[in-house]
């Protein structure tokens, strides 16, 4: 059994992580995108939301983004990819302080609907070979252009 880890990259923007056990390429793979600019001043709109951005602009007080670069948050990724165990232990604050904080960020951040990849597909359909032709069956021809691919052996595919 192999277990496959499919990345997407689409221009600048990061996409989600999905795992195909056994199943081609074409499965469903969720894309999450990002926007890439921030308004030069004001709050941060919906459809200006950048991930990857100091604190400045997300509505929160000055005291809580001292608080968040205590615990080394710089950015909206950084605490929104940490538990809150851990983010309220790296901060020494309270886990209900923090989540009043990671709460206030979330607010603004969009809620996006989802999109498969193969919405997203360009039209291109190029596949490489692995040189083994089970594998390449396996993965419905090769390997797709476009994606990163992470193949994993019996002994690492048990989750």
């Amino acid at each position: 059994m192999y277990v496959f880890h499919a990345y997407a990259l689409f221009g600048s923007g990061i996409s989600g992580r999905a795992i195909l056990q056994g199943r081609p390429p074409t499965s469903s793979v969720i894309t999450f995108p990002l926007v890439t600019e921030l308004p030069s001043s004001g709050l941060v709109s919906p459809n200006d939301m950048n991930l990857n951005v100091p604190f400045t602009n997300h509505g929160l007080k000055d005291s809580e983004i001292s608080l968040l670069r205590k615990g080394n948050f710089q950015t909206v990724s950084d605490l929104i990819l940490t538990p809150l165990q851990a983010i309220a232990k790296r901060c020494k604050a309270s886990p209900m302080e923090m989540k009043r904080i990671v709460d206030t960020v979330l607010g603004i951040i969009p809620s996006q609907p989802l999109e498969r990849l193969n919405d997203l597909h360009s039209g291109v359909d190029e596949k490489f070979s692995t040189g083994d032709g089970i594998l390449d069956k396996a993965l419905g021809g090769g390997i797709s252009t476009g994606m990163l691919w992470e193949v994993v052996g019996e002994r690492w595919a048990k989750l």
